[in-house]
């Protein structure tokens, strides 16, 4: 398996050089880099001029597109297709998205209207060599509201994912992302979309509890609905990813764990290098080989 960092833990202000050096600084060849927010400091001709003197490679071009956004969104679409593009020219293997919403929860039409919106973002995909993987999500800006996002649903989103059939439309399966929906994500939503994941999110989070967690704390708190969850060190909170990473392991599973912690910023470079050694930790013991390229 292979290790990523990803850039969705820095802000627009930041130079990518701080990416860089986290990733160095931990011994992991690939980046994972969100557009535009990654490239405002350097553009995006320097941004890769630098990761590539750096001995790095892209894995992935993250956006935070969705295209049905509302119901169906055209800017989404284009940035979609941006980052396909950059992708492409980064050398780098996925560009992720998400889904979006409604003010409906219909499945059928929500998966309609997506694919139309896909059609030909997955033709650019297709012309240029690079896999779309979409991203579960629960309710992080709190927008949906009748839970119209079909990727809270594993089983929508396998009929959806078969329907389009398509090598270069695959899955980023994010475990807590499904535990913040109030689902199983491991065995459950893993077995049910197995067959389909290309790349996997890393972060560990549990349900929050002042009893429990400091108003301090060096983690960040999320809400879906009238659930509140915070994230936690890489094995401390509630994904079992000792069991998860044995099953990838049985099941083939050679690609990318993209390292997101979701800290507090003071505390980022810290939880990268926890989430690294907890990683590596789990490969001894698992004996699975870290690959780097």
């Amino acid at each position: 398996m292979l290790l990523a960092i990803s850039g969705t833990e820095l802000n627009s202000s930041d130079s990518i050089t701080k990416l860089i050096n986290e990733a160095k600084k931990n011994e992991v060849r690939f980046v994972e880099l969100w557009y535009p927010q990654n490239f405002e400091v350097e553009g995006v001709e320097l941004t890769l001029e630098l990761i590539s003197e750096a001995g790095l490679k892209v894995a992935c071009i993250s956006t935070g597109s969705e295209l049905y956004r509302a119901g169906g969104s055209l800017e989404d679409q284009k940035l979609l297709m941006q980052a396909i593009e950059l992708a492409h020219q980064s050398q780098a293997f996925f560009a992720n998205t998400y889904f979006g919403y409604s003010n409906i929860q219909d499945d059928k039409k929500a998966m309609s209207e997506y694919q139309k919106y896909l059609k030909p973002c997955l033709s650019l995909a297709e012309e240029l060599g690079v896999t779309i993987t979409l991203e579960n999500e629960f309710d992080l800006f709190g927008v949906d509201l009748f839970k119209s996002d079909i990727t809270r649903r594993p089983l929508s989103l396998l009929k959806m994912m078969e329907q389009v059939d398509s090598p270069n439309f695959k899955l980023t399966f994010d475990p807590c992302n499904y535990y913040y929906t109030g689902l199983e994500p491991f065995p459950l939503a893993y077995e049910t979309l197995k067959p389909h994941i290309a790349y996997i999110q890393v972060k560990d989070g549990s349900c929050y509890s002042p009893k429990i967690h400091s108003q301090e704390s060096s983690w960040k708190n999320y809400k879906d609905f009238d659930r509140e969850y915070i994230m936690q060190p890489l094995g401390q909170g509630a994904i079992n990813w000792v069991g998860l990473i044995h099953h990838l392991k049985e099941d083939g599973y050679d690609g990318f764990l993209s390292l997101e912690p979701h800290s507090q910023r003071s505390f980022l470079e810290n939880s990268w290098l926890q989430s690294v050694n907890h990683l590596r930790t789990i490969f001894k013991q698992l004996s699975i080989e870290e690959l780097k390229s």
